[in-house]
């Protein structure tokens, strides 16, 4: 368990391209130390995530 603050925070993150939603409900933290991979196939929205 960790107990310091995340570096990174991200919570109920939604985004949507006009009626289509490309990402729904992300939530991660990311604490000093960690690595955090982001994979999937093209077009998921790893990009999009990535620059919100």
């Amino acid at each position: 368990m960790q107990t310091e603050s995340p570096l990174i925070e991200v919570t109920d993150l939604v985004h949507t391209f006009g009626d289509r939603t490309v990402l729904d409900d992300i939530s991660f933290n990311v604490h000093r130390g960690e690595t955090l991979v982001i994979m999937g196939v093209s077009g998921c929205g790893k990009s999009t995530l990535l620059r919100h």
